[in-house]
């Protein structure tokens, strides 16, 4: 063979190898930069997705912080309401009869039972009815206030 057909061919050779190396190198850096953009892209939208469900978990705290904050107003109202109106019973009853002192040796079947109904109730009784009901009503709204009912006062 001749030497310039030898060189010629290995100058062939070394263009195509060349070509080869050159073309693989532009082929990985191009699949790379696919392969990179794929990734920013999916991190991207994670950070927005994950920002977005942040905004959402935020909102709701401050949902549930405002309607808590509405239920303690609610209950604080209630309660003051319940205390004026059993402070106003009070205050009603206090006009009512002492209960008379036991008479010794008298028969309780033979004299009609007096201060037994609500308009003939002596004081003392009343009273301690009205505070029990007001007890009730405090039981009743902080129960309420414990449950997270919304249901009205009755």
């Amino acid at each position: 063979m001749d030497v310039s057909l030898t060189a010629a061919l290995a100058a062939v050779a070394l263009a195509a190898a060349g070509a080869y190396a050159l073309g693989r190198y532009q082929g990985h850096a191009a699949g790379f930069a696919e392969l990179q953009a794929d990734w920013d892209r999916a991190t991207t939208q994670q950070a927005r997705d994950y920002a977005q469900h942040l905004a959402d978990l935020r909102a709701q705290r401050e949902r549930e912080v405002a309607d808590y904050q509405a239920k303690e107003a609610r209950y604080a109202t209630d309660l003051l309401a319940e205390q004026r109106r059993a402070a106003a019973l009070a205050d009603s009853l206090r006009d009512r009869p002492e209960r008379p002192a036991a008479v010794p040796g008298a028969d309780a079947a033979s004299a009609p039972a007096e201060g037994c109904t609500g308009a003939t109730l002596y004081r003392g009784d009343a009273l301690f009815l009205a505070g029990e009901a007001a007890r009730a009503d405090r039981l009743r709204a902080a129960l309420d206030r414990c449950q997270g009912g919304d249901a009205e006062p009755q």
